[in-house]
């Protein structure tokens, strides 16, 4: 089962092992830049943890198109960034999950 750990952009905890803690803030930023481009309004922010960490952020006042538009900003924007090149954070964006509690962004684990 993949855990969830309930995040705001001013947090400050990084993930154990998968980025320094400058990697971290400046994935934030960027995810930052990206939300404030589109105008984008989002509400839940986490890490997921387990075999592949993931910074998702849940974008609840944008179509699910321009989701996937801010997704393809925020690939360029991390690939733009070689001090992210060893960083094995993911980070996107994402419609608001139907279900809150018990959700899984990752694949099932058994």
């Amino acid at each position: 089962m993949v855990e969830h750990q309930e995040i705001t952009f001013g947090d400050a905890r990084v993930p154990v092992g998968c980025c320094t803690r400058g990697q971290f803030q400046l994935l934030m930023k960027i995810v930052s830049r990206v939300t404030r481009e589109y105008s984008a309004q989002t509400d839940f922010a986490e890490i997921s943890r387990g075999d592949c960490p993931c910074y998702v952020v849940e974008v609840f006042n944008k179509d699910p198109a321009t989701v996937a538009d801010m997704n393809f900003s925020l690939a360029e924007a991390v690939c733009d960034e070689s001090a992210l090149d060893d960083c094995e954070l993911i980070a996107y964006f994402s419609s608001p999950a139907i279900w809150r509690k018990g959700r899984l962004y990752g694949d099932k684990q058994s």
